[in-house]
């Protein structure tokens, strides 16, 4: 699915802009937080080019809802912790009217830690589907990485299970 490379791209540019930042912070102390934000939101409507999850045929991704909350926390030292969960639901719409049709929802998640240079990033990605014809479909993702403040990558992997449930 193609959310899922613009989900890496952003969370790769987040993970940059935090260990630029935390690359010039001082040393830790034990002040409270900074500045701590939460924002939550909720959007739908919007449609984009998409495939067939089983066949890889061309299809049309309509979002129906989507609903998320960010929380933001960072302290004096530079420390920040950013959390970001997601849900979606959607109707995949398979353009040939002779392949099966999919409705669910997905779940997201990401998140990054960091101080002094060091970060360490999280991401989930998981949808749940069902078919015109009653295939359940689920697929899950998982991804990690962690730079030392050195800029070492210590920790790297990012594993898709692909789709259960295709025929």
């Amino acid at each position: 699915m193609h959310k899922l490379n613009r989900r890496w791209v952003a969370a790769t540019v987040a993970l940059v802009a935090g260990v630029a930042t935390l690359a010039v912070a001082g040393t830790a102390t034990a002040d409270p937080p900074i500045v701590g934000s939460t924002i939550v939101f909720k959007n739908g409507g919007s449609s984009q080019p998409d495939t067939n999850p089983c066949t890889g045929t061309p299809a049309i991704d309509n979002n129906l809802a989507g609903r998320g909350t960010v929380h933001l926390t960072e302290f004096a030292d530079g420390t920040t912790h950013v959390s970001m969960s997601f849900h979606t639901d959607f109707f995949i719409d398979t353009i040939d009217p002779a392949e099966v049709d999919y409705s669910g929802h997905e779940t997201d998640t990401f998140a990054f830690e960091g101080t002094n240079g060091a970060a360490s990033t999280a991401v989930t990605f998981t949808p749940v589907l069902t078919g015109t014809d009653g295939t359940h479909l689920v697929a899950h993702e998982v991804g990690h990485f962690t730079v030392t403040a050195n800029g070492e990558v210590t920790v790297s992997f990012d594993r898709f299970s692909g789709f259960k449930g295709c025929a």
